[in-house]
């Protein structure tokens, strides 16, 4: 269902057309996420990551990397959904809260209280409280 849109995004790739691939990404994102495989939408997430870091774009990187956090957690990796969004967290604040930081220490809180650690969820809630 998706390859025509897939060759399309592969097309500005190879274009190095980054800025481009990257608003692609984010539009077929939603779709990717309810019609293809996990995989394919790994895929996808990845290419953003990778075009964002290309173009130098620390606002798209970090949208793409919280949006890979969520993907993993949702198909259960959650050691590496906690690793992604550390990094996007990172990505966040040299944005000075551009990009939806609370949220990604909501999930972090989430993911520490999962794993028992009362002190570092307590911690993620307080900054994301504070952020909000």
């Amino acid at each position: 269902m998706l390859g025509p849109l897939f060759a399309a995004l592969h097309e500005f790739w190879r274009q190095e057309q980054y800025a481009q691939v990257e608003r692609f990404v984010v539009e077929l994102k939603h779709v990717a996420n309810r019609y293809s495989a996990y995989e394919e939408s790994k895929h996808l997430i990845n290419l953003g990551i990778q075009a964002s870091q290309k173009a130098q774009d620390l606002y798209y990187h970090g949208r793409f990397l919280n949006h890979l956090g969520g993907l993993l957690y949702h198909h259960g990796e959650l050691l590496q959904a906690w690793r992604i969004w550390q990094e996007s967290v990172a990505v966040a604040e040299a944005l000075d809260d551009r990009a939806d930081l609370w949220l990604m220490l909501c999930n972090l809180a989430y993911i520490a209280s999962m794993r028992g650690e009362d002190e570092l969820a307590l911690h993620f809630a307080e900054a994301c409280k504070s952020r909000s």
